[in-house]
């Protein structure tokens, strides 16, 4: 196979700018990128957990024969990449030889979109090691006429139902309470 020359990287650069646009594909380096990519789906609905990811890619002086390093820059995106990574390498893999930046790009999209569907919500909510992730609720008590029993009704539940939960501060008769 054969490496890409500086005219053909130079040309996948220039239509994967027009595709993209300026705003959100750049050259920050030699063979080092970055991308926004967006979930455009429309969905009135339900707003989409993470509507954008900003993904940096480094090119080496033997691609497109090897594939590209592809890291996610946004903190918010990390658990979505560590998630999607494995479907973008396993595609690299067959695009071998040729230019795949866009396709990579286009899955990563894909999965974008599926992460923020309805139909992702257990695989949100489970780790690369299969444990599900803990869930935090937070309670605001403004009022109530008698706090200590209530508190105790609370933690009544809490016990019953298996979860765990403190209150955090007790004063100007204000209760937080975290399950």
């Amino acid at each position: 196979m054969q490496n890409a020359s500086p005219e053909e990287e130079e040309l996948e650069v220039v239509a994967l700018t027009s595709i993209f646009g300026e705003e959100n594909f750049s050259r920050v380096g030699p063979n080092r990128y970055r991308i926004w990519i967006r979930d455009e789906t429309q969905n009135l609905d339900r707003l989409p957990q993470l509507p954008e990811v900003q993904l940096e890619i480094l090119t080496s002086s033997t691609y497109p024969d090897c594939t590209p390093d592809l890291t996610c820059r946004n903190k918010d995106g990390a658990e979505f990449w560590q998630w999607a990574k494995r479907s973008v390498e396993e595609h690299a893999a067959t695009l071998l030889g040729q230019e795949m930046i866009y396709d990579l790009l286009e899955v990563v999209k894909e999965k974008l979109t599926e992460w923020n569907s309805e139909t992702c919500e257990h695989a949100r909510r489970t780790a690369a090691n299969g444990d599900p992730q803990p869930t935090r609720a937070l309670f605001l008590i403004d009022h109530m006429r008698s706090a200590n029993k209530y508190i105790k009704l609370l933690q009544k539940w809490a016990a019953e139902l298996g979860l765990g939960g403190q209150v955090l501060t007790q004063r100007c008769h204000r209760n937080v309470f975290v399950w």
